[in-house]
C-alpha cells in the first residue's frame, strides 16, 4: 500500500475470495483491487493443458495480480485469454 502498511492477512484473504466469487458469477471487469482499492481488476485466463486452466486477476492501476488454478472456469472464453490481452496492449502501444 502507498502508506507503507499492508492489509491484515484476514482482510486480504477475504478480498481475494471476493474476487474469486465475482469471477465465478461472471463479473470479469472493474473488480475492487485488494491492494490499491480501485475498481480496476479484470479477469483473464491461460491454459497449461486440456483440463488445466489458470484464472488471472490483474489490476490496471497497481501491480496486484493473483492466480487460481483448476478446471475450465464457467465464464472462460478465448476472448479472455491472457495472450489476447497482451496482443491488444502491444497494438495499442505501437499504434499498429
Amino acid at each position: 500500500m502507498k502508506d507503507g502498511r499492508s492489509p491484515s492477512p484476514r482482510s486480504d484473504l477475504a478480498a481475494r475470495l471476493t474476487l474469486a466469487q465475482a469471477a465465478s458469477e461472471g463479473n470479469l471487469d472493474e473488480l475492487l483491487c485488494p491492494r490499491c482499492g480501485e475498481a480496476a481488476v479484470s479477469v483473464w485466463f491461460t491454459r497449461r493443458a486440456e483440463s488445466d486452466y489458470w484464472t488471472w486477476f490483474l489490476c490496471d492501476r497497481c501491480d496486484f495480480e493473483m492466480r487460481a488454478q483448476g478446471d475450465r472456469p464457467a465464464h472462460y472464453s478465448q476472448e479472455r485469454e491472457l495472450s489476447t490481452r497482451t496482443a491488444a496492449e502491444k497494438e495499442r502501444l505501437t499504434g499498429t
